[in-house]
């Protein structure tokens, strides 16, 4: 079983940004979304 620091529901832009932000320090996180691709509602 894989043991992480943090899980983040939801891959939306504040999901996305809050899972990037605890990686870049040093944590290891799960990011959970139901959608097929993270991020997919976000358009620039």
């Amino acid at each position: 079983m894989e043991r992480f620091d943090a899980v983040v529901i939801g891959a939306g832009a504040a999901g996305m940004f809050c899972a990037a932000m605890a990686g870049q320090a040093g944590r290891r996180v799960l990011l959970l979304d139901n959608g097929k691709k993270p991020g997919r509602k976000i358009l620039m």
